[in-house]
Formats: structure tokens, C-alpha cells, sequence
């Protein structure tokens, strides 16, 4: 493939225009990917037809291969998608580093008031624009083009030389890009997003776990072809920032971790197979990551969450409960005692809760939290949320069933005075997944319709 479009980037656009296609639920709706391979390969689409085969890609099942990046592309393409438009309350500004073929700038609502800057290399705006303008295509935006070399420095200066204002906050795209710069030119390229990014800014990136083998790819079950273009591939990867936790990276740059999430998540949550590359036993992951510039503050620094305190009716009910429900341990040299005697207060510890839960006596606060649920506890996945489904029931505990949240999976549990405690899992779905907003358990309002009775013992 030539290289003045680069091969990655026509793959990329391959893997969209096969989801743009595909029947039934989609994760991207891109209607240029298409147009690119055709114009790239010369052949007439046809748009109830297979897709003209690209090297490994091919719309006729023929490469083993090419299921990986099938199912890569469309996975990691909505989480960019949706963390910028999110953002654009406050970010005015995209910056899309190693821009490719990508289109965000005419198939997002983005709005006049937003400016998209596109940063590659002159031959890719060349080959791109060529397609573009023969479709008539308009952007919903301000689009800008910047020319410039993202393994060297240079980037502050190309980007407010064509406009781009560092004093407002603004969204950097890092995608599918940091594997192909060594460590150090990652981490040079960081910093220089950092210099730039004002306070409110939103840097999205990913980057692997660990350095793929041939045994990910299924080595013993790739043709020829395959295997050289597997080769050619992961040679050209550098493996920026590889097996660095992604909120140690974004911290070592002044940026606060967002959402995490990781590739294989993404691709269950939206009911997708998960090729072994990504989804069997030792797999490495594909983190795909938020960070926030908060920038410099005269606010003095904390070091964390010292306890959590919940009003409670009855404080050896609530004890009872939350012991019997989540295995809590009292520490009852921390017993809060009023000097008259009273005993006002238990401290619990939880494992995995992160720091103390007080159980704070005040009947009339107990009261006025019902259905409130100012705790939401970490789970992995919805196999672990069915395992708590179990504990609870086993336990006699009332709980609801596993609902669909906004991005992940929820469980709640009433406590004995009604304050609801959430299970939330880190595995995330799609926005084809509708949240079960419907439900009485995640309105704050509702009554409780439990799915188990509570114990005599908790009620």
C-alpha cells in the first residue's frame, strides 16, 4: 500500500466502512470510510456489495486476521466519539493528532462555534481532500489542517500558527497513535499536549498492556499472507507507553484520570465476540483513557477520602446488615461515645471499600435518605454482579436485578432505613444499550419493590 496515505490509515477507514454496512445494530456511522477505499483502490462501490479487498481487508470472511481489527476499530471508535461530545460544553477546540482519514469533523454535530484541527502529513490531507471535495462533503464545524512530524517537536507552534488558542480549553485526540512512537517520543509528545492544554481540557489516548505475540493473532492458523502482514504490522509498532497503568501516565502529565476502560470491556458491553487477541486468558488489554486538565490552583492539595457516613435509625441493625451484606468489621475502639455515655456512632471497615465507613445514628436524616444512594460501590463485570446476586439472596437480602445504567451495569441494595447502595461494574456497553431509567430502583424518588424479602434479623 502506498505510503503517502499510509496503510494504517486505509485499514482504519476499511474497518468503519464495514460497520457503516453492517445490518442491524452499528457502532460507527461513518459514510466516507467507503469512499476512501474505492477512490484508493480504484474500483466502482457497490453499495449492496462487498467492499473491494484492501491487503488483509476484505469483506468476505477469506482473513482470519482481519477479524481482530473488525472488531478493533468499531470498539475503540464510539469511546472518542462520545468522550468528545461530552465535552463539548466546554471544549470549543479539537485537536485530532495523527488525523488519518478521520472524519469526525463532517459526521459529529459539532457546531460552527467549534474549530476540529487535523494534524498529519500533507500527503494524507492530499489524498483526503481529493476524496472529500469530489463528494461535496461539508463539514458541521470549522475544520483546520496542520501540518507536522507528531515524533518531533514543533507542535505548539503549528498548531497556533494555524489558529489554535492554548488560553482555551480544548479536546486532544490520541488515537491509535502512541503505539507507534517509542516510549520516550510518547511521552515528549504528552508533554508537549500538556503545555498546551488549558485548564478544562480533555486528553483521550490508548495504549497496550503489553507488547503482542504471535500467539494473539493465532499463529498457527493464518495463511501466508496473513502472517507476513501480522509481522509487518507489529514491527511498525514502538509500543509507546506500554504496561504503563493509564493513570499513572496521565498523572505524570498534570492530567486527573477519567473514565478507563479497556478494549475486550467495551466489545462484551456491546455484545460483540471478543477475538482471543483481546479476550482470552492472559490477553494483553487495549486501554482507552480519559484525562482532565485542572490545571495550577491555590487550592491547598488533599490526600484522599478520610471516611464515608451514612444516617442510620438503628445502629445495630445497620451494623447487623452491613456486616452480613458486605462483610463489614467494626473497630470498636473507634465507637464514637457522647460524654454523657451515649454511643452515637460505629466505624466499619469493608475490604475494597478504599477507606472507613461511619454509621452515623440520626433517625430523622435516616429517614429523609430513603432511596438515596449516595454510595456506589466497584464491581468488575456482570458475572460478578450475579455472584453478589447469590451472596444477597443467600443472605436474605433484598436487592433489585441487574439494570442497564448509562455505561456499565448497576445492582442496588437497600440498607435497613431504605439508603440504597449501588454495585456498579467497570465493564461498559455501547450506546445501543438503552439505560432501564423505567426502573423504581434507579429513581431516587420511587418506593423499594424488593426481588428478596429482608431477614427478621435486618429488616
Amino acid at each position: 500500500m502506498s505510503s503517502d496515505v499510509g496503510w494504517t490509515a486505509l485499514l482504519t477507514a476499511y474497518s468503519r466502512a464495514q460497520e457503516t454496512r453492517r445490518a442491524g445494530s452499528r457502532l460507527v456511522e461513518d459514510p466516507y470510510a467507503a469512499e476512501f477505499i474505492a477512490a484508493y483502490t480504484g474500483e466502482v462501490l457497490d453499495p449492496a456489495g462487498a467492499l473491494p479487498d484492501l491487503g488483509p481487508a476484505g469483506d468476505r470472511g477469506s482473513s482470519l486476521l482481519w477479524k481482530i481489527f473488525e472488531f478493533y476499530i468499531p470498539q475503540r471508535t464510539p469511546f472518542f466519539d462520545q468522550a468528545i461530545l461530552r465535552a463539548q460544553g466546554i471544549c470549543r477546540q479539537i485537536v485530532l493528532l495523527g488525523a488519518g482519514l478521520d472524519t469526525r469533523a463532517f459526521r459529529l454535530e459539532l457546531g460552527p462555534e467549534t474549530t476540529v484541527f487535523e494534524v498529519d502529513r500533507p500527503t494524507v490531507f492530499a489524498f483526503k481532500d481529493r476524496v472529500l471535495n469530489r463528494l461535496g462533503a461539508t463539514s458541521t464545524c470549522s475544520r483546520v489542517e496542520v501540518a507536522a512530524d507528531l515524533a518531533a517537536e514543533g507542535l505548539g507552534a503549528a498548531l497556533t500558527a494555524a489558529g489554535f488558542d492554548p488560553t482555551r480549553p480544548a479536546v486532544f485526540v490520541a488515537e491509535g497513535l502512541l503505539m507507534y512512537l517509542t516510549d520516550s517520543a510518547a511521552d515528549a509528545l504528552l508533554s508537549q499536549v500538556s503545555a498546551l492544554a488549558a485548564p478544562g481540557s480533555v486528553l483521550l489516548g490508548e495504549h497496550y498492556s503489553r507488547r503482542f505475540t504471535d500467539a494473539d493473532a493465532s499463529w498457527d492458523l493464518l495463511d501466508d499472507t496473513d502472517r507476513i502482514t501480522w509481522r509487518q504490522l507489529t514491527s511498525s509498532w514502538a509500543y509507546g507507553l506500554v504496561g504503563q497503568e493509564p493513570a499513572a501516565v496521565l498523572t505524570r502529565h498534570g492530567w486527573t484520570p477519567g473514565e478507563v476502560t479497556d478494549l475486550a470491556g467495551l466489545g462484551r458491553g456491546a455484545g460483540r465476540a471478543v477475538p482471543p487477541a483481546f479476550g482470552a486468558q492472559g490477553a494483553g488489554k487495549v486501554w482507552l483513557y480519559e484525562g482532565i486538565r485542572t490545571g495550577d490552583s491555590d487550592v491547598p492539595a488533599l490526600k484522599g477520602i478520610h471516611h464515608l457516613k451514612i444516617p442510620v435509625e438503628d445502629l445495630d441493625r445497620s451494623l447487623a446488615f452491613y456486616e452480613r451484606a458486605f462483610g463489614a468489621r467494626r473497630i470498636p475502639e473507634a465507637d464514637h461515645v457522647r460524654p454523657g455515655g451515649t454511643l452515637f456512632a460505629y466505624i466499619v471497615r469493608i475490604d475494597g471499600l478504599g477507606t472507613l465507613l461511619e454509621l452515623r445514628r440520626h433517625p430523622d436524616r435516616a429517614r429523609s435518605h430513603s432511596g438515596f444512594d449516595p454510595i456506589t460501590l466497584l464491581v468488575d463485570d456482570r458475572t460478578a454482579l450475579a455472584q453478589w446476586a447469590g451472596h444477597l439472596d443467600r443472605a436474605g437480602l433484598a436487592h433489585s436485578p441487574v439494570l442497564t445504567a448509562v455505561r456499565a451495569w448497576v445492582m442496588v441494595v437497600p440498607d435497613p432505613d431504605g439508603t440504597r447502595i449501588r454495585l456498579y461494574t467497570s465493564e461498559t456497553h455501547g450506546p445501543e444499550l438503552a439505560p432501564d431509567t423505567a426502573s423504581p430502583w434507579l429513581d431516587d424518588a420511587a418506593d423499594l419493590e424488593p426481588v428478596v424479602e429482608s431477614s427478621p434479623a435486618c429488616p
